[in-house]
């Protein structure tokens, strides 16, 4: 099949993919102009990609076959050199659950640059992988975010082979990164942030990401933070009630992974939460949140899950963690735990209430996440004040309340605006 021929098809797809159930086959009738063979490919990447079950048989046996291959070959040495598209390859990146990742320079004269490119893995390149490959580029085309590695160009190779060619990254893995800079609690903190930035982004596109966790995350030069690898990524189906589509697919990262998602049950932005309560515990505490490994099964990780309680991050640190333990007793200790909370219904709603909560702890506010009573906000505001309190007087004290010092300080949180905004919130 030709690459004009083949750019037309997944053209096609992208569009017919992410049109609303109903408006499917106008879409289809609209694009393909009475051409019967393109329909009839078009049809069939559309069918590949809604049988779930298929695409786990599929992909079973095809990773059973590349775990014998990629131990045998470094790569596709034949690729470096060659040009896919517009862009020439130079080497090896890494390698995914689909294809391999490639560095590449622009080839055509038109100007200077280099990408990451992706390109189905020979032998890979059946319907159904080639439906999610053209997912994960419509994906990536929607998400337009300087915390996220955004699409270049896409096209067909000249074997048949789709690539997509995205922003390269010359950075370091996140904890990698804050390792060797040192990071200080703040930093730590500031990468979250912008982490948590990303991942709304791409909620509000309808897109769970479903594979959040450190490697997944680079930091650039500059100190920016760069979300990677939509490959696995779902698109949130409006009429679905916020569940994703191909919910039984489980591509997964079990020491990260969300317990529905290891039960292999549909899954929502709160997997995605889970994930980053995760990267944050590891991010603090420098250890795991879970003791498992990345090689254990959905099933296995699943039993050690629920057959443990998680140990609060201040629990776990040490002398030579990243973060000291006062830092992290009280809220933090909180906010990683409600995200991590293996109900999902018991996590943040949102990741932007997720992120709020963490701003509020380290600017010494009031988290969200803790029962509101006046002892727990009063001791928020003498952490905010504390010239205030200090410097207050022995008759002003006893006149506010039995206790001199606590009756100023019950009197101030109760006079105070910011407080009475927050009592009645």
């Amino acid at each position: 099949m030709d690459r004009v021929r083949w750019d037309r098809i997944a053209a096609i797809f992208d569009d017919v993919v992410i049109a609303p159930a109903a408006a499917r086959m106008h879409t289809l009738d609209r694009l393909c102009e009475g051409d019967q063979r393109i329909r009839g490919e078009v049809e069939a990447l559309l069918a590949a990609d809604a049988l779930g079950e298929k695409f786990e048989r599929d992909a079973g046996r095809a990773r059973d076959h590349l775990a014998v291959d990629w131990l045998e070959t470094s790569g596709d040495p034949r690729l470096v050199g060659e040009r896919i598209g517009p862009w020439r390859v130079l080497h090896e990146l890494g390698r995914g659950g689909m294809g391999i990742v490639w560095l590449a320079e622009r080839a055509d004269g038109q100007y200077e640059q280099r990408a990451a490119l992706k390109v189905i893995k020979r032998g890979m390149d059946s319907d159904s992988v080639v439906a999610r490959f053209l997912r994960e580029r419509q994906i990536l085309a929607r998400l337009i975010h300087p915390n996220i590695a955004h699409l270049l160009d896409g096209g067909i190779a000249a074997d048949g082979r789709p690539y997509f060619a995205m922003e390269y990254v010359d950075g370091l893995p996140l904890l990698r990164y804050c390792a060797q800079r040192k990071s200080h609690f703040d930093e730590r903190i500031r990468l979250f942030l912008e982490i948590c930035n990303a991942v709304q982004i791409a909620h509000a596109q309808l897109i769970v990401h479903r594979d959040i966790k450190p490697s997944n995350v680079l930091v650039t030069r500059a100190g920016e933070t760069k979300l990677l690898d939509f490959g696995i990524a779902g698109l949130i189906d409006d009429s679905a009630a916020g569940l994703t589509i191909d919910a039984r697919h489980r591509p997964l990262t079990p020491a990260y992974a969300a317990p529905e998602q290891l039960r292999g049950d549909p899954v929502t932005t709160a997997t995605d939460i889970h994930a980053l309560g995760g990267v944050l515990y590891e991010l603090l505490a420098g250890k795991r949140a879970s003791a498992l490994d990345d090689t254990a099964s959905p099933e296995s990780a699943l039993a050690a899950m629920m057959s443990t309680t998680l140990v609060p991050p201040s629990k776990l640190v040490n002398d030579d963690a990243p973060v000291a333990r006062r830092r992290l007793r009280g809220d933090l200790d909180t906010i990683v735990l409600k995200a991590l909370h293996r109900d999902p219904q018991r996590r943040y709603t949102t990741v932007e209430g997720f992120a709020d909560d963490v701003r509020r702890s380290v600017s010494g506010q009031p988290i969200h996440a803790r029962r509101e009573h006046t002892g727990y906000r009063a001791a928020k505001f003498v952490g905010r004040h504390r010239v205030g309190v200090a410097g207050a007087t022995p008759r002003s004290a006893r006149i506010a309340g039995s206790h001199p010092v606590s009756g100023w300080i019950v009197q101030s949180c109760r006079s105070d605006p910011h407080y009475r905004r927050e009592r009645d919130r």
